[in-house]
């Protein structure tokens, strides 16, 4: 188990799904020994994983702990609040959110969006200063991990400026000194592997639903705070930096700092909605065009670790109406540097000539194209894809549905092969599944001449094989699972041992010709077995009982004597 990364498999919940496999965007899963597991090499911290894995076994890092042992540590400790915060503490009001934080021992509760606001501050400044060309937002942490791991050619697209949490830990350290404890919290996954850049302002990085958990152990009830408390945000309150959860807040954000008339401004959220406009970025070199890409559908206010009990609409309109500013058309001084350089992550995508991708294929026993079936049962887009994750020893031949169940039928074919007695499966149309080869010189010789042009008499109509259908008829109708029949035909001694397979659909049946001097010993054996069987068993018992033994034995040895009559086997049917 990885926890370093903010993401990680809980072993023993993994139930071979694959759908992790199937919905991440980037294909970081690696499948070993039946577990998926998260690569951060490859990850972009998107959290659909954890949002769709149906056993709960992708988990998010917890970090509580970290921020709890920080308030022990510091002396001053703030809160970063994401501006999404507006949306998660429905029907709370600030000065009540801020008084039951600051009740967990915090110093103080200031806003991101202050940071925001200076980023907004940047992006107007530099794109007024620049020329034509593409600029991509960077506030969105999965958004750059995307591009720098997959889109690497585009990693001078984006704007070269710190995140908004980052300015905003810059400035409180500004502001209250270097010693300063500052605890991010929002609905963001991937925040918390900020914590571990180089270019880092913040200690900790928690969830909302942390925060939650916070509150539910000191046991606050806010209900029980009153609304006259003076508790206000520090050093002040944000403005149009709350706009930033929404998707399309940044270039609100931008545009109220400054007019720009010679900028097309585009906004786009969702990671295939990303991955779209990414691939066609190279022809619109030949304009000015700023695109606030988001990784959530919607926003933060979307994001993995938010209430989503009201619904989007709900909580984008409770950002707008609380998000309260003025455009002044005129970008604020910048207080300090916030520019960064952006460093390409490079991520090892394994290249395989066409010869190693048949081999692949041809180990999972597609040999043409057309057994390349791209079902997506294993959580690829196609076979093709799926044999170089083979060969890369990201996925594991048991993945792909078709050949398991191929290897399945194989081997249960090879069984009714190698089973001395005749086999027949049929459905509730009396037409046979499968049946084995001793089934057909059982069933005589019209049977076999079907067989020839027929093998396996698959869909042939049972009773137009045979003229012990009837027993099969009885089964679909019958209670019980299991049916014994010993009959005659053709000179033989049948015995049927009928059971069902899926019931009132399908019925197996054991056709034994018990003349047959092999089943003959083995039906003695069995039937001697069965009498000191019960023999030992009652042998310690009263004497009425053993008495009773007694006649059950001989109603058992009157079987076998049975088994071997073809006049006593013909007044059986």
């Amino acid at each position: 188990m990885d926890q370093l990364n903010p993401i990680y498999t809980k072993k023993t919940e993994c139930q071979d799904c694959y759908k992790c496999v199937r919905h991440c965007p980037v294909k970081a899963i690696k499948v070993e020994d039946g577990n998926a597991i998260v690569m951060p090499e490859l990850c972009i911290l998107c959290g659909t994983c954890v949002d769709i894995c149906p056993s709960g076994a992708k988990k998010i890092r917890n970090d509580l702990m970290n921020a709890q042992r920080l308030l022990i540590q510091k002396d001053k400790v703030i809160i970063s609040l994401a501006p999404s915060y507006l949306a998660e503490f429905d029907g709370i009001t600030k000065r009540k959110l801020i008084s039951a934080i600051k009740q967990l021992g915090f110093f103080g509760v200031s806003e991101t969006a202050l940071g925001a606001q200076i980023v907004s501050s940047g992006c107007a400044e530099m794109l007024n200063d620049s020329t034509s060309g593409v600029y991509i937002s960077s506030a969105c942490p999965v958004i750059n991990e995307f591009v720098l791991k997959y889109y690497p050619q585009y990693k001078n697209y984006l704007t070269k400026l710190i995140s908004p949490v980052q300015v905003h830990s810059k400035m409180l350290r500004e502001v209250y000194g270097e010693d300063v404890g500052i605890v991010f919290a929002s609905p963001c996954i991937a925040k918390k592997n900020e914590v571990i850049k180089e270019e880092n302002y913040m200690d900790v990085a928690i969830t909302f639903e942390d925060l939650h958990c916070w509150f539910d152990e000191f046991e606050i009830d806010f209900n029980l705070i009153s609304e006259e408390t003076n508790a206000e945000f520090v050093p002040y309150e944000a403005e149009e930096g709350s706009l930033y959860p929404v998707e399309g807040g940044m270039i609100d954000g931008i545009l109220a700092n400054r007019k720009l008339d010679d900028v097309t401004f585009i906004s786009f959220s969702g990671i295939k909605n990303v991955d779209s406009i990414l691939k066609g970025l190279n022809k619109l070199n030949d304009e000015k065009v700023f695109l606030e890409l988001l990784s959530c559908e919607g926003g933060c206010i979307n994001g993995h670790r938010i209430n989503k009990e009201n619904g989007i609409g709900k909580r984008a309109v409770d950002v707008k109406v609380k998000a309260q500013f003025s455009s002044k058309n005129e970008a604020r001084e910048l207080p300090f540097d916030i520019s960064t350089e952006f460093t390409e992550v490079i991520t090892q995508l394994s290249c395989f000539s066409d010869k190693e991708i048949m081999d692949a294929l041809r180990s999972i026993g597609k040999y043409s194209h057309s057994d390349e079936l791209n079902c997506g049962g294993c959580g690829y887009n196609d076979c093709r894809n799926f044999a170089v994750a083979l060969l890369d020893s990201r996925a594991e031949s048991s993945m792909c549905v078709s050949y398991m169940r191929k290897l399945a039928m194989n081997k249960a074919n090879a069984l009714l092969r190698k089973i001395p007695a005749g086999v027949v499966i049929v459905n509730d149309e009396l037409r046979i599944i499968e049946c084995n080869e001793p089934f057909v010189k059982i069933a005589g010789e019209s049977a076999e001449i079907v067989h020839v042009v027929n093998p396996g008499l698959e869909n042939a109509y049972l009773d137009r094989i045979v003229p012990f259908s009837k027993y099969f008829s009885h089964m679909f109708n019958s209670k019980d699972d299991e049916f014994t029949k010993i009959i005659k035909h053709e000179n033989k001694i049948i015995k049927l041992s009928l059971f069902t397979i899926e019931k009132n659909r399908i019925v197996g049946s054991i056709v034994q010709d018990i003349t047959n001097p092999y089943v003959q010993r083995d039906h003695v054996i069995n039937k001697a077995r069965e009498v000191i069987h019960k023999s030992l068993n009652t042998v310690q018992q009263i004497a009425f009982l053993l008495g009773e033994n007694a006649s059950e034995s001989e109603v058992l040895l009157e079987q076998i004597i049975d088994s071997f009559s073809p006049d006593k086997a013909d007044d059986l049917r």
